[in-house]
């Protein structure tokens, strides 16, 4: 019977339910780091390249979006499997001699989910660093701050609100 009643609110703290939840908040927490890892230093690269090629770069990065997300997953399952790209390719190295167990494991599921999420860390980064005023780190350099604490001091806080829409849109 469907109706609505306080009792499903409970099943929530029931540890079924609860391990799935962190399971999964976990992978949704280590996807967003590792998109912010990968993703914050590519839009800073990007950002910081001449104002002519960051047109063609913000157009590699679109590509993916171009094919359908679930080819792109298959994609994966063709890489990752114990028949797939890369074990076949490290076991005819004799790098190893079994397949390494790289697909149906949380690895797997965030390898996909980065791959598939890393354009939406990118493009707010990008965003914000691009609209960022460099003079301030040539001010901080010219009162003899180093590039990493003009880095931590100007140029990621200023990029915080980038970082902050990327993260909640992955």
């Amino acid at each position: 019977v469907w109706d609505f009643n306080l009792e499903n609110y409970g099943r929530f703290l029931d540890p079924l339910y609860l391990k799935i939840f962190l399971r999964s908040f976990k992978i949704a927490t280590l996807t967003t780091v590792f998109c912010f890892l990968f993703g914050f230093p590519m839009a800073y690269w990007m950002a910081t390249r001449p104002r002519r090629w960051r047109n063609a770069m913000l157009l590699l990065l679109m590509i993916p979006f171009w094919t359908n997300f679930l080819v792109r997953t298959y994609a994966w399952i063709l890489i990752l499997r114990d028949t797939g790209l890369i074990n076949n390719l490290l076991m005819s190295l004799g790098l190893i001699r079994q397949p390494l167990p790289l697909f149906g494991n949380d690895f797997a599921i965030i390898v996909g989910l980065v791959y598939g999420w890393f354009p939406d860390m990118v493009l707010p980064c990008y965003a914000a660093i691009e609209r960022l005023d460099f003079s301030l780190v040539e001010a901080a350099q010219d009162l003899y701050a180093n590039e990493l604490r003009a880095f931590a001091r100007i140029i990621f806080p200023l990029s915080l609100p980038g970082v902050l829409a990327g993260s909640i849109l992955v």
